[in-house]
């Protein structure tokens, strides 16, 4: 709990600092932009825990998608299914923000090699669903 409430602080204070978050669109939204949310998982059934998680915002600057990963900006590059972590050299290169279509959801692929931080409940690689809480 107190892990994911110093995630949120740092994901607002990074956030916050960015200036304009979106870029106006002539169009329809971007449907990759917004927050999500992952909820918490038990670490050894790996069911998911009521309530709580981490708020993962996905914004877009100047045409590219960034999100914050431990209070700096992240950029994000795009692939088929959505978005995948772009900053190397990173030990979660391989992490992918995506849409299924088949099942209308959106999940999270955690690439994280070096098994830090509170990610040891999830198996590097696996696709985890997550909700899309609002758009920006």
């Amino acid at each position: 709990m107190k892990g994911a409430a110093t995630l949120l602080i740092l994901i607002v204070l990074g956030v916050s600092g960015c200036g304009p978050l979106t870029e106006p669109s002539a169009g329809a939204r971007d449907h990759l932009v917004g927050w999500y949310k992952l909820p918490n998982r038990h670490y050894r059934t790996r069911e998911v825990i009521p309530g709580g998680g981490t708020l993962i915002p996905v914004f877009k600057t100047d045409g590219t998608y960034y999100s914050v990963y431990e209070g700096s900006e992240i950029p994000l590059k795009e692939y088929p299914e959505g978005l995948e972590w772009a900053f190397t050299p990173s030990s979660m290169v391989g992490t992918k923000i995506g849409f299924d279509e088949a099942s209308n959801d959106y999940y999270i692929i955690i690439g994280d090699k070096g098994q830090r931080n509170n990610h040891q409940h999830y198996i590097s690689g696996e696709k985890k669903p997550m909700t899309k809480t609002s758009d920006f």
